[in-house]
This record gives C-alpha cells, structure tokens and sequence, in this order.
C-alpha cells in the first residue's frame, strides 16, 4: 500500500508503507540512466508497474542495490534498451517486464530460457522440449 506520491527530478515516486519508495514513472528523455538508491532518505526498494514503460530514448539502465523488485511491465517496449543492470539484490521481477526490450531479445539469442538472478523471466523464445536449470529456486 502506498501513503503518497512524490517527484524527485525526472522521477515519480511513490512512499511505501514501510517507508521505502517505489519508482512509479520515469519523465526524462536520457539515454542512460542510474536510478537513484535513495530519494529524500528513503531507499528505493521497487520499481512499479509501467515506470519505464514506451521510454524509445532510453539505451542504458543502472538499476541499484537497493532495489528487491521490479514490478511487471516495468520496461515494457523501450525499444532501444539494451544495457541493464540488475544487481543481486533483485528477488522479484513482474509479467513482461522487459517485453520489447533489445535487452531482452539478446538475452533470447544466447539463451531463450531468460535467468536473472535465478529467476524467470522469459521462456518464450523457446521451442520443443525444455530443460529447466537446477539454478532456478
């Protein structure tokens, strides 16, 4: 549950029950960009649904130790994204959260059984017969 909405530069945020804050909508027009792991004292802990979403400019994303999970359709078609970040820390990611992404698409090229962080997140790429990888929890 969220208790306000905030903006801290181009970003949309949201404080979250337990005092954390939650990425809700990215304004900019960057290329590259590092998400903040603090805003106004709070650590951002989640980027939310649709944050990043049809963003074509963004090419490069830094997403920080702070961060446990990124919401689904978080990315949804930035088409021209094709560095992330994601760091350890993430234990959650959403539905189609990278969907459209070129990111996503040389993820498929190497392997259509997308893993990040042990988890998930895309599988559709793949055809015949799949081996799921002892390394998913």
């Amino acid at each position: 549950m969220s208790v306000s909405a905030e903006m801290y530069g181009d970003f949309e945020y949201t404080v979250l029950d337990d005092g954390t804050a939650e990425i809700t909508k990215y304004n900019g027009t960057d290329a590259k960009v590092d998400i903040p792991g603090e805003i106004d004292g709070k650590k951002v802990t989640s980027i939310g649904e649709f944050a990043f979403s049809k963003c074509t400019s963004l090419t490069d994303i830094v997403i920080p130790d702070s961060v446990k999970n990124i919401s689904s359709n978080a990315f949804l078609r930035c088409k021209n994204l094709t560095i992330i970040t994601i760091p350890e820390s993430v234990t959650s990611i959403g539905f189609d959260a990278f969907l459209g992404t070129k990111w996503l698409e040389n993820m498929q090229n190497k392997d259509p059984l997308v893993v990040v962080n042990g988890i998930l997140i895309d599988g559709t790429a793949c055809s015949g017969d799949v081996t799921v990888p002892e390394r998913l929890p």
